[in-house]
């Protein structure tokens, strides 16, 4: 008797345990993938990016660079099917071959933000202004204007895409 109770007990205890809500992990664990969101007649793809960083004086500079970075390597899957997702460099280890070169390219203040843009301004200036506004905006995405013809133009000219 007292086997099947402490059974009957030990029952109820996993049911009570597995039905308990599920656990939300931190969104900066996160990794959410680059969307289109529509392509202008100029060829320019209008993105949405995340950044993947806590900092809030990095938030939308991280969020550039993520977005160029998947125009670059790794191509636009996600959201409409009306953007270009093949990749502008789709050689193997290109990344990796010139190193040197991206590591400058996307270093804080370098050429990247040539072709990427905040859409709305707005988010910009309130980020500037008001850091509570940051620190809520941490795990947003943004929406970014990358000039792709000519980041495309950009590789082609400093010898890393091959016509």
């Amino acid at each position: 008797m007292r086997k099947k109770l402490l059974c009957a007990g030990l029952a109820v205890l996993l049911i009570y345990a597995s039905c308990s809500a599920p656990k939300k992990v931190a969104n900066n664990y996160y990794t959410h993938k680059t969307e289109c969101v529509s392509v202008e007649l100029d060829g320019t793809q209008i993105v949405n990016a995340w950044s993947n960083t806590a900092e809030t004086v990095t938030v939308i500079e991280q969020a550039k660079k993520n977005a160029i970075n998947d125009i670059l390597f790794g191509g636009i899957v996600e959201g409409k099917a009306t953007c270009d997702v093949k990749p502008i460099l789709a050689q193997a280890n290109i990344k990796a071959q010139n190193e040197a070169y991206f590591n400058k390219f996307f270093a804080d203040g370098g050429e990247y933000r040539n072709y990427a843009f905040i859409k709305d301004d707005q988010v910009e200036l309130n980020f500037s202004k008001d850091p509570e506004y940051a620190k809520r905006m941490i795990n947003s995405g943004f929406v970014i204007k990358i000039k792709k013809p000519d980041l495309k133009q950009k590789m082609i000219a400093d010898g890393i895409l091959k016509q």
